[in-house]
């Protein structure tokens, strides 16, 4: 994530924050509103960040025994990230309802589609917004 906010050295990333706060207020920095270009631009390659940094972190081999600890477990995948980053807790759900609701309300999306997803990723990620 740190090579994704250095591409905006004038904004001042806090790296032990959440990966998505920060998102949301290097927006807010920068005052771009959600259809703007620019904000657009921005959230492809912080998708892709997120992406990029999921598969550094936890692999892409599914049929690796490590990868299948969370197979079944409803967890959002920002906080993975930010845990491993951050040191941060990660809540286990106990239905995808209160793992979408949580999701939603904090604004902790991950990207479905990527062409970067390795299979791990697959396996994880749940239909969020129905």
């Amino acid at each position: 994530m740190a090579t994704f906010f250095a591409r905006y050295p004038s904004f001042g990333h806090e790296p032990l924050q959440s990966s998505s706060t920060e998102f949301y207020r290097m927006c807010d920095f920068f005052g771009w509103e959600r259809d703007d270009d620019e904000r657009r631009y921005a959230h492809d390659g912080f998708k892709t960040a997120l992406v990029r940094q999921f598969n550094a972190i936890y692999g892409t081999d599914a049929s690796d025994i490590k990868s299948w600890i969370l197979k079944g477990k409803f967890v959002n995948l920002v906080d993975l990230i930010d845990r491993h980053n951050s040191g941060g807790e990660v809540i286990q759900f106990s239905t995808l309802q209160e793992l979408q609701d949580y999701t939603i309300a904090n604004g902790k999306f991950f990207p479905k589609q990527s062409a970067y997803a390795g299979g791990i990723l697959k396996f994880l990620l749940r239909d969020i917004l129905g």
